[in-house]
């Protein structure tokens, strides 16, 4: 698989004349590094045109909204992350690991890194955050110089939902409540920005595997999920009845 379908697509956003390009990048899509996507824009097949490709995009602004905050490379890369989150075999995963690996130092060659102020070490782009999002999509558009967001920040911003929390009661409805929707995506973002403005939060899953302690430091009051013969939507109906203030 290759991701040049998504350089195809960045010429053509580019070409409406629009004054920024979204793009949205989950864990997993071709793993080919965003290689594909730089050989569409111009790089050629052995990267040697990079420079020229990188200047013509430097004056666009392009956004990589991501779902992962995996690098390209390391024990959190995008390799890594198939045999632990996807189950692919981990002989499969290191052969992509050192793919991935040879591409990054192509990309050093022609492109080399930046030193970092305090320390004078090479800025590797390999390791940035979210450079391994779609396999390594993320890794092309960093390259291009995306900036990079969380995406489900990102909605918060576009939907002026800050704005729209003061006064209100938050419900946040997800298949599974858990450690890692805990840590990121949409209901960590909401709920942490609902805290920002004391904005009460409860959570409605199917599966609810967060202790109130957890869920408190997050901004949650309370997290529901269905009880015995009852379905989401009866929950919600039991859960605003708890939530909604007596008639005074």
């Amino acid at each position: 698989m290759t991701s040049a379908g998504v350089g195809a697509l960045l010429t053509a956003a580019r070409g409406t004349g629009v004054d920024r390009i979204v793009v949205g990048v989950g864990p997993l899509a071709c793993h080919d590094g965003g290689l594909g996507l730089l050989q569409a824009l111009g790089a050629g097949e052995d990267l040697a045109r990079l420079p020229e490709v990188r200047q013509d995009w430097a004056g666009t602004n392009l956004v990589l909204a991501t779902t992962t905050e995996a690098t390209l490379l390391g024990f959190n890369g995008a390799s890594a992350l198939l045999t632990e989150d996807f189950g692919v075999a981990p002989a499969v995963s290191q052969r992509l690991e050192g793919e991935l690996g040879r591409l990054s130092d192509r990309v050093n060659q022609v492109v080399p890194p930046v030193k970092e102020l305090l320390t004078g070490l090479p800025r590797r782009p390999e390791r940035e955050v979210g450079s391994g999002a779609g396999g390594g999509v993320g890794y092309a558009l960093q390259l291009l110089g995306a900036r990079t967001v969380p995406g489900a920040r990102l909605l918060l911003d576009e939907l002026g939902l800050r704005e729209r929390l003061p006064g209100s009661l938050l419900v946040l409805v997800t298949t599974s409540y858990d450690g890692a929707t805990v840590h990121d995506g949409v209901v960590a973002e909401t709920a942490k920005a609902a805290l920002d403005t004391a904005t009460p939060t409860v959570v409605l899953a199917a599966e609810v595997a967060v202790g109130r302690r957890e869920g408190m430091a997050l901004g949650v009051s309370g997290s529901y999920e269905p009880r015995a013969g009852e379905d989401l939507p009866a929950t919600a109906a039991r859960v605003a009845r708890t939530w909604t203030p007596p008639p005074r």
